[in-house]
């Protein structure tokens, strides 16, 4: 009996099992969508697994690079830390150096020690009348100060005060000034001036050290990549993060 009559039959025998034709027709199709959905579902399923997996990929590069870039971001701030540093040392030592000299030249002992050499200097006027005009807050050595002069210069000293931080001596046609603000300013300037090398000295160490960070980056990174290895894509990754975080 052809295929085609046997569909034109009311029913069919399956197995010991009357079926009728149009029920099967109906398995047939049935069946036909089961293995579609099958067959859709595995695709899906695969799809889903590589897309995952591709993700999980991702994400790992990501976190990789992201890892690498804090690590380099966290050296290069340190370094930049330094200079930081650097200038705010340079600030207390330029404050601390202009306090200490203004009170070490507004020690009795070292205008004295100034006073002596002039007149060690000019013993040729040591029998005229020794002027000398101070500073108030000198006021406090005035017995001190009037009885060294005296003794030193063997003859009458006179001593007033004004307002001036200056110290003026006077003797005769001679008239010779001592700036303690002056001088301080001008100590202060040269060692400034010193210490201006160090910075220039420390931006050199920050930036072979930045440069020793960058060819160590590069080296490892260069190596992965010619093993191609699956880090590969995460190195370049990371090498473009460093490359833009250098440019800044």
């Amino acid at each position: 009996m052809s295929k085609k009559s046997q569909e034109k039959q009311p029913f069919h025998l399956i197995e010991n099992v009357l079926i009728s034709a149009s029920r099967l027709r109906r398995m047939r199709r049935d069946q036909a969508l089961t293995n579609d959905a099958q067959y859709c579902a595995s695709k899906i399923i695969k799809e889903a697994t590589a897309e995952a997996e591709r993700i999980k990929l991702q994400g790992f590069s990501e976190g990789y690079r992201d890892g690498i870039f804090a690590s380099a971001n966290a050296v290069l701030t340190y370094l930049d830390g330094g200079q930081e540093l650097a200038r705010q040392l340079r600030g207390e030592i330029q404050t601390a150096t202009r306090v200490m000299l203004r009170e070490s030249l507004d020690h009795p002992e070292a205008i004295l020690a100034v006073l002596e050499d002039w007149m060690r200097n000019h013993q040729d006027a040591a029998e005229e009348q020794l002027h000398l005009k101070l500073p108030r807050s000198a006021q406090a050595w005035r017995m001190r100060v009037t009885m060294q002069m005296e003794s030193s210069w063997g003859s009458r000293v006179k001593v007033d005060y004004h307002d001036d931080p200056r110290f003026l001596l006077r003797c005769g046609n001679t008239v010779a000034e001592f700036d303690p603000v002056t001088i301080a300013e001008k100590c202060e300037r040269q060692l400034l001036r010193q210490l201006d090398q160090l910075p220039a000295w420390c931006r050199t160490l920050d930036d072979d050290a930045a440069n020793a960070l960058w060819v160590l980056f590069e080296q490892r990174f260069v190596a992965s990549e010619r093993e191609e290895t699956p880090t590969t894509a995460m190195n370049v990754s990371a090498m473009a993060a460093i490359r833009s975080m250098e440019n800044k």
